[in-house]
């Protein structure tokens, strides 16, 4: 009888371990299968592409043109191709700007010229559309004079191509919208000492169009031989 029991005993350990080992083994496995899972998500979170669209996102407000602004930024390098798929979404899209033109113009002032220099062509094409929409005039130039001053000031102290040209690209629609060669005559000589020859010359291109004897005194003036 005594024999019995042992074996009785003996059979309630070995199911208690083996209990005990099984359940080791599936909080293991589970434990195994969260961090799997974590670690998944967390390479996905961070994927090159999501982060991207999280910084881009970032770059404009969640306003109707935010997001307008946002998608012409995605698909810049399809605007020069109007009639292919992302052409059509970018220039729809550039239509909504065009038909919200006061918010468009608060978003562009808002968020544009603070775009990382990674940006500066669609920055570039940012500013020449603000001078497109339909807002007042007055509006358009207090904007652009100020938007000149800072980028010439930021492409006078930068090495990058495309940031020492924003400033001629500004100072160049500025002039289009004020078809004023005096407006356009005062806002350059408040200004130009400041910039290094390579970006006064252009500017001084951009004068000439307008005002050939003003441009012609400048650059004498400013020590440019090229006239």
């Amino acid at each position: 009888m005594k024999r019995y029991l042992y074996i009785l005993l003996a059979l309630v350990v070995l199911i208690v371990i083996y209990n005990k080992l099984s359940n080791n083994v599936k909080k293991t496995t589970a434990q195994k299968e969260t961090h799997s899972n974590t670690s998944a998500l967390n390479e996905l979170t961070n994927s090159p592409e999501i982060q991207r669209g999280e910084e881009q996102k970032k770059l404009f407000s969640d306003t109707p043109s935010g997001k307008s602004l946002s998608k012409i930024m995605e698909l810049y390098s399809d605007l020069d191709a109007p009639d292919s798929e992302n052409g059509k979404i970018a220039h729809a899209e550039i239509q909504k700007l065009y038909d919200a033109p006061n918010q468009a113009f608060e978003e562009i002032k808002k968020s544009v010229p603070s775009l990382p220099k990674e940006k500066e062509m669609p920055k570039q094409f940012f500013l020449q559309l603000s001078a497109l929409l339909n807002v007042e005039k007055p509006e358009k130039l207090n904007f652009l004079d100020k938007t000149f001053k800072e980028t010439l000031s930021t492409g006078s102290n930068s090495t990058n191509y495309q940031t020492r040209r924003t400033p001629v690209i500004v100072f160049e629609t500025y002039c289009r919208v004020a078809e004023d060669k005096d407006l356009c005559g005062k806002l350059l000589n408040e200004s130009i000492n400041s910039a290094p020859k390579d970006i006064q010359i252009p500017l001084i291109n951009v004068y000439k169009t307008l005002n050939p004897d003003g441009a012609k005194e400048l650059a004498k003036k400013m020590g440019i031989n090229t006239y």
